[in-house]
């Protein structure tokens, strides 16, 4: 099993595509299509730590430094256009300090700081120079690798509510940017992403999240996943994504 001190290991290492299969074959899937789409390098990052933070959440009763930590990572590679994606700088890893959630904003107000369970750093939102960088140039993303690092958020966010602890404005307008982009990237046909697989594992990680299901054609996603993707969505991943959806 996936221990805590596993998952800390292999974030610090930035051993994600490692840290994808573990989390994957603790208990979730090793559909050999989820783990090629999250192992993609743009992909790897985001999906990695969000697969992990869900799994910390699982694995503790309330929330951990390990837990803030990987919130904050996270939300540091959130592009312009809400989804998440690439690497963050190795300067970008804020240090840890005392247990504040907060919300500020630089004197230009383009560049929020803020703290996520206790980890502070600054996060760049639409117009801020470090999101505007992030998004020129950079290579698709994909809304898979989205979806797993907005659920881990999810429940990042369900755990400190649970406990006791107000909202993290951070972690919340994190979460509203990340599903407007989702409902943005939904195709006529419903899937979200660029093909059935790409729009299964989006329903099955967000599926049973009610803020996705409200933000986006939820119906449609659903039967695209079945008619789109029959022949090409296995039979165990179609499987997962309407368990989650049921």
């Amino acid at each position: 099993m996936l221990s805590i001190p596993q998952i800390r290991h292999l974030v610090d290492a930035r051993a994600y595509e490692r840290l994808i299969d573990r989390v994957l074959t603790s208990g979730r899937s090793g559909n050999l299509s989820v783990r090629l789409r999250l192992g993609a390098p743009q992909a790897q990052p985001p999906a990695a730590l969000g697969l992990a933070l869900q799994r910390v959440v699982e694995l503790t009763y309330g929330p951990t430094p390990l837990a803030a930590d990987l919130a904050t990572r996270i939300i540091h590679l959130q592009r312009a256009d809400g989804l998440f994606g690439g690497e963050a700088a190795e300067s970008d890893a804020p240090p840890e300090s005392g247990d504040r959630h907060t919300l500020t904003s630089t004197p230009e107000g383009d560049r929020p700081v803020g703290s996520v369970g206790g980890v502070s750093g600054s996060f760049a939102f639409p117009g801020g120079s470090r999101a505007s960088a992030a998004a020129s140039g950079a290579e698709p993303v994909s809304p898979a690798a989205t979806a797993a690092a907005l659920r881990g958020l999810i429940e990042h966010r369900r755990q400190r509510v649970e406990s006791g602890a107000a909202p993290d404005p951070v972690v919340e307008a994190s979460i509203d940017r990340a599903l407007f982009a989702l409902a943005q990237r939904q195709q006529w046909n419903g899937l979200i992403g660029e093909d059935a697989v790409e729009g299964a594992i989006v329903l099955w990680q967000l599926g049973g999240v009610p803020r996705f299901r409200q933000a986006v054609r939820f119906a449609d996603l659903c039967e695209a996943v079945d008619t789109v993707g029959e022949g090409v969505v296995t039979h165990e991943l179609a499987r997962l994504a309407h368990a989650m959806a049921a």
